[in-house]
């Protein structure tokens, strides 16, 4: 009994399964098109927050090209102050400039570790940028195949459906042609008659001699 339930309990899994598969299969087009889209707008968010990044960076290159301008104008008073014996003020002048040179160092290292994530974060968006463009040309052939099929279908249907129409269609038009061949066999017999009653050669004996003179020249030809 209990085997039998579990029996069940697959079968009916198994048929949620289908009919989920079913659903997806029926939507996929559907549902590439809204994953596409997802992705593009995480792309977007992506480059604004590289954007965010460069615009940071480019505010710490800006102090740190300040801050290194002030530690060389220091450098160059602590020379001038040693250059005149001033020691003690020269010391004081080397206590700041090393504050300067740890400021700087420090700015310096996080310029550089936002020039790598920039650098980075660029090229993974050139990647998902490609790819992303691939995919949105897949969906686009992919629509254009399913439009063209479903064309093809219907006028499948379309001929089909109305076959036995062209059947009569077809009928009709061989009864008009025939009619039209006997009127012109029947006009055909009434020239012949009338260019007999006139002592007239009819179609068949013009034809006739016709073919004798056609003979005659190939005999000729040959003698």
């Amino acid at each position: 009994m209990f085997e039998f339930i579990q029996k069940l309990s697959t079968a009916a899994r198994g048929g949620t399964r289908e009919v989920l598969e079913n659903a997806v299969d029926a939507q996929s087009l559907r549902i590439l098109s809204q994953e596409i889209y997802e992705c593009e707008a995480s792309l977007k968010e992506s480059k604004l927050h590289l954007s965010n990044v460069v615009a940071e960076k480019l505010s710490i290159k800006r102090k740190l090209d300040a801050q290194k301008q002030r530690v060389a104008n220091k450098e160059q008073e602590i020379r001038d102050t040693l250059e005149q014996g001033d020691e003690t003020s020269a010391l004081l002048l080397a206590e700041e400039l090393a504050q300067l040179e740890t400021w700087v160092k420090t700015q310096q290292q996080q310029h550089d570790q936002l020039q790598d994530y920039e650098t980075n974060l660029l090229q993974a968006l050139k990647r998902t940028a490609f790819t992303l463009s691939k995919y949105r040309n897949e969906l686009n052939m992919a629509r254009a195949v399913e439009e063209t099929q479903k064309s093809v279908g219907k006028i499948s249907v379309h001929a089909n459906k109305h076959s036995h129409t062209f059947s009569r269609m077809q009928e009709s038009l061989d009864r008009i042609k025939l009619k039209h061949e006997n009127f012109d066999d029947k006009m055909l017999a009434m020239q012949n008659i009338e260019s007999h009653i006139r002592g007239e050669p009819g179609s068949q004996e013009i034809n006739k001699k016709r073919a004798e003179e056609v003979l005659a020249r190939f005999k000729k030809s040959v003698d």
